[in-house]
């Protein structure tokens, strides 16, 4: 079984007539013995099952899978025509690919298992296993083996734990992870801003569920039963508001749409830009002025009695561009510095983008800060670094490490230009007092 399941439930909600399986005849005209399987169903539990088939006939290609009660009696039994209608979609949504292809890939030979998972608690399934030919065709003798899951807990008292994995300015990774698998329940995301409450809100969900159901010709129980989880969710939710809160919430629902549970939720707040994972590493060494201008005077001329700070860069696989600079004064504070004013004076006071090693001239005693980060191709800037040096002359490093200043310069590093600026005043004002401080120290 190559995870078809949910394919399968599909495919039976659209068959409106059985068809009849195509008899298994041999080289003379005749009808061969139809394939034998056994079916070994076991690690019965609420939202799961082992299934295990093994056919009589090694060479035999069949396909195996499970389908619900309800669905299995209104085909009458004929799971062949099942499989056939799983053909039939495919050859409907892609034409163009050969059939062998899907054959392929959902067929199996020999004693093959698998885990499926997903079910739903106290429901009775129809394993099932079903010769196939090189056509896509069902074959007569399928096989079925019926079984009921274990019936579930208690959904009052199922509760939910949050996790949350990156959180982007339009766009959130959560986990949920409920306290019984075996429990349905809905989830979703909403602003914290105009929230109505638990209670109105799970009537408003009930309200929308009942609407939904109307309006396409389905019950309220069809609907709850596909749009509810069981188990674990891992997913991102997008569409979201840059700088908002959010809640993401959870609750046990009733196959009426109706809460069974109390809300359970958790507050997140999206981000004002989007954060990278692009970043370069620096490495700084501090040479002296008179060292460097003693071996050669008219190349270090301007670092007489100064110290000269070297800063090498080595970007991450992410990092396209990047930008590094030396501040005079202390700017690690980003409540007096904040990231993005402090960024946008760097982009305004650059001489140039993707340095692999630069200099810079400092009088000695003096305090200056290192600032640098990284955006990747999409223009996504990784975090604002900040690294405060005190300059003495008892930590200056040989002259023979010295470097030739050096950068790699991509073609559209310009782009950078229109990174993110603001208009507010305070912001302006936050932005200008960078600038000040970046001016305080020269190449």
């Amino acid at each position: 079984m190559k995870q078809l399941f949910k394919m399968a439930l599909l495919c039976a909600a659209a068959l409106v007539a059985t068809t009849a399986c195509e008899k298994n005849n041999d080289e003379n005209g005749g009808t061969a013995p139809a394939p034998q399987f056994k079916i070994e169903v076991s690690n019965i539990a609420t939202t799961s099952a082992w299934i295990s088939v093994t056919p009589s006939d090694r060479a035999t290609q069949y396909y195996f899978d499970l389908i619900p009660e309800e669905d299995y009696v209104a085909l009458n039994g004929d799971v062949g025509a099942f499989f056939e209608e799983i053909i039939a979609y495919y050859k409907m949504m892609y034409p163009t690919i050969d059939i062998s292809l899907f054959l392929q890939n959902m067929l199996s030979t020999g004693p093959a298992e698998d885990s499926v998972m997903g079910l739903k608690p106290g429901t009775t399934y129809y394993a099932y296993a079903v010769a196939v030919d090189s056509e896509g065709n069902a074959m007569d003798g399928w096989v079925v083996e019926p079984f009921t899951t274990l019936e579930g807990g208690n959904p009052a008292a199922c509760t939910f734990d949050f996790t949350f994995g990156n959180i982007f300015s339009t766009e959130v990774e959560f986990t949920i992870t409920p306290s019984d698998e075996s429990v349905a329940y809905w989830y979703a995301v909403t602003a914290v801003e105009g929230y109505p409450g638990d209670v109105i809100m799970q009537n408003d969900v009930k309200s929308e569920l009942e609407s939904y159901a109307s309006a396409n010709g389905y019950t309220v129980a069809q609907v709850v039963d596909a749009v509810t989880i069981r188990g674990t969710e891992s997913t991102l939710w997008y569409e979201l508001e840059s700088d908002t809160s959010y809640y993401v919430y959870a609750y046990a629902m009733n196959e009426d749409g109706t809460a069974a549970g109390p809300v359970y939720k958790k507050q997140f707040t999206t981000t004002l830009y989007d954060i990278s994972d692009a970043e370069i590493s620096v490495a700084t060494r501090v040479f002296d002025g008179d060292e460097l201008y003693a071996s050669d005077a008219e190349k270090f001329s301007k670092a007489q009695g100064v110290a000269v700070v070297q800063i090498e860069a080595t970007p991450n696989s992410s990092a396209t561009y990047w930008l590094m600079m030396l501040a005079g004064g202390d700017m690690t504070d980003t409540t007096i510095y904040p990231d993005d004013a402090t960024i946008n004076a760097m982009l305004e006071a650059s001489s140039g983008f993707n340095k692999t090693v630069t200099h810079y001239y400092v009088p000695w005693s003096s305090t200056a800060t290192l600032l640098y980060f990284a955006a990747d191709s999409n223009m996504l800037y990784g975090p604002l670094m900040r690294q405060l040096l005190a300059l003495s002359k008892d930590n200056t490093a040989d002259i023979s490490l010295y470097k030739e200043a050096a950068s790699q310069t991509p073609s559209a590093v310009q782009s950078l230009n229109a990174a993110r600026t603001k208009s507010s005043a305070i912001e302006r004002k936050m932005q200008g007092k960078c600038r000040n401080m970046l001016r305080n120290i020269k190449f």
